[in-house]
């Protein structure tokens, strides 16, 4: 799923600095060996202002990463303490269905939030910073967690009004 995140890239930057310090590397060509794409990709996507978060949701699982961490800067870095993996079988990690269907459900909550934001930006016309947009996807990402609904329409355009003033 490609995903739109800002005009000036800045969701992009801060999900490559996140791999650059899993990896110890300030490298583009290490974060792009890591997530299994070539360096040209990453230009596209820069150039594009538009990337594919399932490669870094891929990389996060493969590495025990924390998707909280990844894409909201959270932490812990790692997902050790939730005990993600039941079984290691070398270069096969056995996940349960239990664990599988956290993570997925994780993901979909955060690009839910994601989208409703984009939305909401959208269809009011105004522009606000990649890191003020963050800030307003997390509230929502939040919000679905704890109470497992949308927040009302009017808060989130209320805040995106008070972001791009």
């Amino acid at each position: 799923m490609s995903m739109n995140i800002s005009n000036e890239n800045e969701g992009l930057e801060l999900l490559l600095g996140r791999v650059k310090q899993y990896l110890g590397s300030n490298k583009d060509v290490d974060v792009a060996k890591a997530l299994g794409i070539g360096t040209s990709t990453i230009s596209t996507w820069r150039k594009r202002h538009s990337y594919s978060n399932d490669v870094f949701i891929e990389f996060a699982f493969v590495k025990n990463i924390s998707l909280e961490w990844l894409f909201r800067g959270a932490p812990p870095m790692m997902c050790d303490d939730m005990d993600m993996y039941d079984e290691d079988m070398g270069d096969h990690l056995i996940v349960s269905e239990t664990k599988l269907e956290y993570l997925v459900c994780q993901t979909k909550t955060l690009e839910s939030a994601i989208e409703y934001v984009e939305v909401c930006v959208s269809e009011i016309g105004k522009t606000i910073t990649a890191a003020k947009k963050a800030k307003i996807i997390r509230m929502v990402n939040d919000e679905l967690n704890e109470k497992k609904q949308m927040p009302a329409k009017k808060d989130i355009v209320d805040l995106i009004e008070l972001a791009s003033t």
